[in-house]
């Protein structure tokens, strides 16, 4: 279509904002493509963050998903450093300062906002939070100054927050909630791992605990914990740990206010289908901020890459009215000390776990079962794992768990059996 005088507005710079630009173009769509983005960046990668780009490793430049070129080149209308504040449904047109932009079809790609700490002394100068360009840009200057770091948090963006501060001298606290890390987003046993690898590398690592405030005059000085014993009582310990600068990870929210205000259905998220369509024919949804219906998974709300990139690609097809099912297999993977850890499917309700050594120090792989089907492998220093692992749950395999844990048996000859469950088409 030619002369296409369509508008298809995006809300969200983040990395599925760039991909479904580029999906758009490529599927031919000749229309204008208006993003909007509150962010003075162009859409960039997040992962290197908390990793190379604040061990300072990765350059700023390489962040960026696609150059300005790119943009240029496809007539993409940038509105970056903008909010969009409210969406006309009946009218098409989304309120952007005193702007109206209209709109024929809009992609939500709102993504996620990090979740702040409500103790006292959460204010105070020293506390850094991890999730912009920004965030790192004010965090860097403050380390080499530094000799002591608490990290609240125990996910992915704790640990490898404690794993570059660490590495850079610093001695490092890791604070966290529940009885072990990872406690969202990994087996326990890989926690475990994870829990032996930081302390080896001298980091200290308090489970239960609850963050009291954080004191200091004007700045951060000290962190008051209480610690808390799960055994069906609780019991409270106050405890104070030293502190030049605090890292808050303590999870993210999805940025889902500006659809519920226009009526869409709202929950974990913004509410969408396998095609990444909400109940309005020209609104759709993805990325970090989208709800969705994933066989054989139930409803997920993701925080990936893949995730971003995959349903990007979705939302391009079903915006071009050639819509195909959301279907692909999560994957995720963290960078932490010299471990790189790749894990793919979702380790939700698993009945057994399988470790399978690898062939050199702090690798191996953990297999996960629910009853004989694989659901997840979480590979440690080993990509021939992870890889065969995610190439057997796309196809619905399970390996024979006897086999798995047997490393004289190579992976290319451990027996499998067909489950009937492929979680990608």
């Amino acid at each position: 279509m030619t002369n296409d005088t369509r508008n298809f507005v995006i809300i969200g710079a983040g990395h599925a904002s760039a991909q479904l630009c580029e999906s758009l173009r490529r599927g031919g769509f000749k229309g204008r493509i208006t993003l909007i983005g509150e962010e003075t960046w162009l859409p960039y990668q997040r992962p290197p963050l908390s990793k190379a780009y604040l061990l300072g490793d990765f350059a700023r430049e390489r962040l960026f998903v696609k150059p300005q070129s790119f943009y240029d080149e496809n007539n993409i209308e940038l509105h970056l450093g903008q909010s969009a504040t409210a969406i006309d449904r009946t009218g098409k047109t989304v309120a952007v300062g005193n702007d109206l932009i209209a709109y024929d079809r809009l992609a939500l790609l709102t993504g996620t906002r990090v979740r702040k700490l409500d103790c006292p002394g959460a204010h105070l100068s020293g506390v850094h939070y991890m999730r912009g360009i920004d965030d790192i840009d004010g965090l860097e200057p403050a380390i080499p100054s530094a000799k002591t770091a608490v990290v609240i948090g125990g996910g992915y963006i704790g640990l490898e927050a404690a794993a570059v501060l660490r590495k850079k001298g610093l001695d490092v606290t890791i604070l966290h909630r529940s009885p072990r890390l990872l406690s969202r987003v990994a087996s326990s046993e890989t926690a475990a791992f994870m829990q032996k690898l930081h302390e080896e590398e001298g980091v200290h690592v308090r489970l239960n605990q609850t963050v009291r405030s954080i004191e200091g005059a004007g700045k951060v000085e000290r962190v008051e914990i209480e610690r808390v014993v799960v055994d069906h009582v609780e019991h409270t310990n106050r405890i104070e740990i030293p502190a030049d600068l605090v890292v808050a990870g303590i999870g993210v929210l999805p940025n889902q206010r500006l659809a519920s205000d226009s009526g869409l259905a709202t929950e974990n998220g913004i509410v969408v289908d396998q095609f990444c369509r909400t109940a309005d024919p020209d609104i759709f949804a993805a990325g970090d901020v989208a709800e969705h219906p994933h066989p054989p998974y139930g409803t997920l709300r993701l925080e990936s890459v893949q995730n971003a990139l995959d349903q990007a690609k979705t939302c391009a097809a079903a915006m071009l009215d050639e819509a195909t099912p959301y279907t692909a297999t999560p994957w995720f993977w963290s960078d932490q000390f010299d471990v790189k850890f790749q894990s793919a499917g979702l380790p939700q309700g698993y009945t057994a776990s399988v470790w399978r050594a690898g062939d050199k120090p702090r690798s191996g792989s953990n297999w996960l079962y629910s009853g004989h089907q694989l659901i997840c492998v979480e590979a440690i220093n080993d990509p021939r794992a992870y890889m065969m692992g995610k190439r057997w749950l796309e196809g619905g395999m399970s390996p024979i768990a006897d086999d798995v844990s047997n490393p004289k048996i190579g992976l290319k000859e451990v027996r499998t059996s067909n489950t009937g469950a492929k979680p990608q088409h």
